[in-house]
């Protein structure tokens, strides 16, 4: 038998919502993880891609679903229901099993974030005698709720879903044990990495403010989740720190107006990082400390972490202690600057630190730089990514 490292890759079914594209977040991560992968081992089955978004060289084909319309309205909880009970039907049945019988995959892959998908995905596994390997990058229930009465029956959906699974790749240690007690579902950690061509910045360049003496913090991504939450709030301690922070974001009209704050428009990424690299001094990433989706940020890992990481420069890192992105900072002491405070004041006092302290900027960076080369590496990161889906495959035979 072929050691795990020697597994040949396997012709992928690739069904989901969450396709590969240059869009949210999550599609980038898959776009990027499988950018090398063969193109014709791998076939994309789910939505039309957004127009104009980078995709891989693969085949798409487009399989809308109906029901999907349905899940962001006031009637979303009695949809996730419908779904949960497998009320609704399975759409183009015939023509499905027909595109799997064309390519005839080895594998199926969903990711776990849309039940009319990934229901549909684990059927066509079971139905085509195929191992299935789930993605999980979110809670399952984080965006497609039911009322409480009714949750011990979705639950109860998604979980044999993932125990039909020949492999469950987690976004997280928390995530992985979340599944575990939930669902009684094994997983293994995968840590998804930033692009191959992702710059790294110069920590002993950190010693220097880059703006005429101003220190400048950066954020880059969504507003979204509760993040301008706790922005606005830390708007008076960067006043009184004399700490300009620097947004790119297409949300920044969330924001309350600021002396200190730089609203920018979002970048394409290439030229994002480069701004953040020349532009900035330190990287912001703030939890709120309080929010009705506090249990997301308990298992997700958020995609800038493993960019800013690597980018070579200082992290703030804020918010309560139970958040992922926090948590990584405190199992990786000296990585970044961590807060868990609710004190302004220690925020505060935070903030005036980076600023004041050159040393402490460029130690911070350089570690957070080889964390990154540890636990970001593009390559290996992608690699192992690709070993799951072999192994999985390999599992049946």
């Amino acid at each position: 038998m072929s050691e795990p490292s020697d597994l040949p890759l396997p012709r992928v079914l690739l069904l989901t919502r969450e396709i590969p594209q240059g869009a949210n977040a999550g599609s980038q991560q898959l776009l990027r993880a499988l950018r090398d992968y063969p193109a014709d081992r791998l076939l994309v089955v789910g939505p039309t891609p957004v127009a104009n978004a980078e995709l891989l060289e693969c085949e798409y084909i487009a399989y809308p679903l109906p029901v999907t319309r349905w899940i962001d309205t006031r009637f979303h909880t009695w949809v996730n229901l419908a779904n949960s009970l497998r009320l609704v039907p399975q759409p183009r049945r015939a023509w499905l099993q027909e595109i799997v019988a064309r390519f005839r995959p080895e594998l199926v892959v969903t990711v776990m974030d849309c039940f009319s998908y990934y229901s549909i995905a684990a059927r066509v596994a079971l139905k085509c005698g195929l191992p299935l390997l789930t993605i999980t990058m979110d809670r399952p229930d984080s965006f497609e709720r039911v009322t409480r009465f009714w949750r011990g029956v979705q639950f109860d959906r998604i979980g044999r879903i993932y125990r039909q699974a020949a492999c469950n790749l987690a976004v997280s240690r928390q995530m992985s044990v979340w599944l575990r007690r939930i669902f009684n579902a094994n997983s293994e950690v995968h840590y998804f990495a930033p692009s191959a061509d992702i710059p790294r910045g110069d920590p002993a360049a950190c010693r220097t403010k880059r703006n005429l003496g101003r220190f400048v913090l950066g954020y880059a991504g969504s507003l979204e989740y509760g993040y301008e939450r706790q922005i606005a709030a830390l708007l008076p301690e960067l006043e009184a720190a004399g700490v300009t922070l620097r947004i790119y974001s297409a949300h920044t009209k969330r924001l309350p107006s600021s002396s200190v704050l730089d609203a920018r428009s979002f970048l394409p990424v290439q030229e994002l990082w480069r701004e953040l690299i020349s532009g900035c001094d330190a990287l912001l990433l703030p939890y709120p400390f309080s929010h009705e989706d506090a249990s997301l940020y308990r298992t997700h890992f958020p995609t800038k972490l493993s960019e800013y990481y690597t980018l070579g420069l200082p992290i703030f890192l804020l918010g309560p202690s139970y958040a992922t992105g926090i948590r990584w900072g405190l199992d990786h002491p000296g990585s970044a600057l961590v807060v868990t405070d609710r004190n302004p004041e220690a925020w505060r006092q935070a903030l005036l630190r980076l600023k004041h302290d050159p040393e402490l900027r460029v130690k911070l960076a350089a570690c957070a730089q080889a964390i990154a080369t540890d636990f970001f590496a593009p390559a290996i990161s992608h690699r192992q990514f690709h070993q799951s889906f072999a192994r999985a495959a390999h599992s049946s035979k």
